[in-house]
């Protein structure tokens, strides 16, 4: 019994011994700490997000500091375990858009997660028509970011159809020589009109969106299409041909005591184009008025007033046409003259010319008349005689055309529906030799004697 628990006791000992051997080449090395993931793994530009970033092995404490790149700002790091930071990032407006590395630094250990995090822009942008200088373009921008609904404010609606024709906290603010301008709007969309100076800078740049205190900035920048514009020859038409919502721009040097009417004709039917008359500037803030009568009439052809002896740019725009269309562009010479004293009835007409510009006139009380008169000729028979006013933009005008056809007849008169004018009248009647037009007071009460001064654009079409 002796022998046998001995024998029993040695084996015991030798096993153990064998196993302490065994362990020593088999031991795992140590993990070495990384980084390994960070959510949310994208953000908006212009937002601050709270971020995640966890690791393995790591023993993150209260001096540890990450980074996202260039434009992006780390706030206070919280440390929930030795391998999970929590973070506030604020996300620049010029923060590049695209894949950012994120790098934890902890000491002497410093860990890169490449291209971790994306910045992405929170809205999107789409135009329509030729993005390009001299031009008009529509434009849709939609909002990304869902917690940042547009604020729809409205400080002036449409009194008869409710539709909100200013946003007070809602604006597109855009690159040098470019203006927007908002025709309807929702939680997460804007609709409207990009207006694109002659000399716009080619290179463009970039859009944001101000809604109340939100900033959204769109990431990548909008180029603009260079374009020199087509130069016309005074009393020449110039064929052209309009793309589908494309445009032309036009050119004309005015001669040194001459204005000029500019008429846009368009050759294939169905189409709905507009006219932009421009000063030498080139700019939409100096835009000259023109191109609609207001009985809004359907026109065969557009017809804007340049009324200074200068330089001047003409922009032909397809507004919703299906397909490319022609049309013949033609700048007419308008003969000036100042307006005359004395001239308060029909008998005391001043004689101008049936192409004609009347320089410096004003309406002195809210009796006043201004008269002109013209010889037409039998060719002329069946034409509209087209009057326009300008000048003082408060200035509360109203025409009225006659003929001289047995004794006087009565040709119409403007409706009087906006401060200055824009009148078609009916057509010419045969027999007629002298047509006369008037030019007075308004007579509905918003006439006012410190805005009385126009200019009076006068052709017949």
């Amino acid at each position: 019994m002796r022998s046998f628990s001995f024998l029993v006791l040695s084996l015991s000992v030798a096993a153990c011994s064998s196993d302490n051997t065994a362990a020593t080449p088999d031991a795992t090395p140590p993990i070495p700490p990384t980084a390994n993931g960070v959510f949310p793994a994208s953000g908006y530009s212009g937002r601050v997000v709270r971020v995640e970033v966890t690791g393995d092995s790591t023993k993150w404490s209260a001096s540890t500091t990450m980074s996202f790149g260039a434009g992006i700002t780390v706030g206070t790091i919280s440390v929930a375990s030795p391998t999970d930071l929590f973070a506030e990032i604020t996300i620049a407006d010029t923060a590049a858009v695209g894949m950012h590395d994120v790098t934890v630094t902890d000491g002497t250990s410093v860990t890169t997660l490449t291209k971790a995090f994306e910045v992405d822009s929170p809205i999107i942008m789409q135009t329509g028509g030729d993005v390009a200088q001299g031009s008009i373009a529509p434009f849709a921008i939609r909002q990304l970011d869902f917690g940042a609904p547009f604020d729809l404010t409205c400080g002036f609606s449409n009194p008869f159809t409710g539709q909100c024709l200013l946003y007070s906290h809602l604006s597109v603010t855009t690159p040098a020589g470019v203006a927007a301008r908002i025709s309807s709007a929702s939680d997460y969309q804007i609709q409207g009109t990009l207006f694109i100076d002659v000399d716009a800078p080619a290179v463009g740049g970039t859009y944001s969106v101000t809604s109340g205190m939100v900033s959204s900035t769109l990431g990548a920048a909008l180029p603009i299409t260079a374009r020199t514009a087509k130069p016309l020859t005074a009393a020449t038409a110039s064929s052209n041909t309009v793309t589908a919502g494309g445009s032309v721009l036009f050119q004309l040097a005015a001669g040194a005591t001459t204005a000029n009417k500019f008429v846009a004709t368009p050759t294939t039917a169905g189409t709905t184009p507009q006219l932009i008359l421009l000063p030498a500037s080139g700019h939409f803030a100096d835009q000259l008025p023109g191109g609609y009568d207001d009985q809004g009439t359907a026109l065969t052809q557009l017809d804007g007033v340049a009324t200074a002896a200068t330089t001047f740019y003409a922009i032909y725009v397809d507004d919703g046409s299906a397909s490319a269309f022609s049309m013949l562009a033609t700048a007419f010479p308008l003969v000036s003259v100042n307006e005359a004293a004395n001239t308060t009835t029909a008998a005391t007409a001043q004689t101008v010319s049936k192409q004609a510009l009347l320089n410096n006139a004003s309406l002195l009380t809210l009796a006043d008349q201004d008269w002109v008169k013209f010889t037409v000729a039998v060719g002329d028979v069946g034409k509209h005689v087209h009057v326009t006013t300008t000048g003082d933009a408060k200035t509360d005008a109203v025409v009225m055309v006659q003929s001289n056809l047995a004794g006087t007849t009565t040709l119409g008169t403007s409706p009087d529906q906006t401060y200055q004018e824009d009148f078609l009248s009916a057509v010419i009647p045969a027999g007629t030799t002298t047509i006369s037009v008037q030019i007075s007071a308004s007579q509905a009460g918003f006439f006012d004697v410190t805005h009385n001064t126009y200019v009076a654009a006068i052709w017949l079409e």
